[in-house]
């Protein structure tokens, strides 16, 4: 493999491969691949994590596209094949800048998904600087404002008191993989959930990791389909979030109510749908 990177850089490589492998096909699948992939894996991923992977993915996209760009190119002068006809070699030149702009084009929306995560890291976000509050009350930690990174730090800490047994949620919601992973310590902790107000969007999520999980009577939780600035952002996080919910044996008819939502709409089920959808396991007043 090193052999041929190297013969590749040099414009030794078999010139059809250089150009249909090395600059054609290789850029399209690792940046399809690769986007794909951070797709999936930032979906409960925390902000740091998400800027570790997306570095390392989009680094080595970068490092193929100039080493496309700079093997093919010499591998299409005519000291390396004198007796190629001009077009083929100029065809394949044509290859080689396609992917390399191709390159150049995909890595100039890492600035802004950077910021963005740096933001989410900092509670600099639009979520974060709606606020939120965390306070510990005897055995139960109380929760209102939005699920941002800065609370999840604070939830943390929070459960390392052993006394605390209730998660009081009030939200309308904030980052869903906040809430996600609220919900698996909660579940890990053997925790109980409670809600007194309402709690929406990511809030229902985190909601879902109480072993006993209680509405009180006039209180609400509200679902609604996934938001987000693509197409396959908002598909993954619809099918991650239906693999979350039937896991918790929720019936697929909620589901599909639910994703049939748009994301600037809230569904508000009964208390009996609550109830036969295995969310809600109690009512108190």
């Amino acid at each position: 493999m090193l052999k041929f990177f190297g013969r590749q850089w040099r414009g030794e490589a078999p010139f059809w491969v250089s150009v249909l492998v090395v600059s054609l096909i290789l850029p399209w699948a690792l940046i399809v691949g690769g986007t794909q992939w951070l797709s999936a894996d930032t979906i409960e991923s925390t902000p740091q994590r998400s800027i570790i992977a997306s570095a390392i993915i989009f680094s080595l996209i970068a490092v193929v596209g100039v080493w496309q760009l700079v093997g093919t190119w010499r591998a299409s002068s005519r000291s390396k094949a004198p007796d190629r006809w001009w077009i083929t070699r100029w065809m394949g030149r044509l290859v080689a800048v396609a992917g390399f702009a191709l390159t150049a084009f995909v890595l100039s929306t890492v600035p802004p998904a950077m910021a963005r995560f740096y933001s989410e890291m900092n509670d600099t976000d639009y979520i974060g600087q709606q606020g939120h509050s965390l306070t510990v009350d005897g055995d139960r930690v109380v929760i209102t404002g939005q699920l941002s990174w800065g609370l999840y730090d604070q939830f943390v800490q929070a459960l390392r008191d052993d006394q605390v047994q209730t998660i009081v949620l009030n939200s309308n919601g904030g980052h869903y993989a906040v809430g996600r992973r609220m919900a698996v310590l909660i579940n890990e902790n053997g925790l109980d959930t409670l809600t007194t107000e309402m709690c929406a969007s990511a809030c229902t999520f985190a909601y879902l990791g109480g072993h006993n999980r209680t509405l009180q009577a006039g209180a609400r939780l509200g679902y609604h389909a996934p938001s987000g600035n693509t197409d396959q952002v908002l598909s993954n996080v619809g099918a991650h979030m239906a693999g979350v919910l039937r896991t918790a044996n929720v019936p697929d008819e909620f589901i599909q109510h639910m994703l049939a939502t748009p994301g600037d709409k809230v569904w508000f089920p009964t208390v009996d749908e609550l109830r036969q959808a295995n969310i809600v396991t109690d009512v108190i007043e």
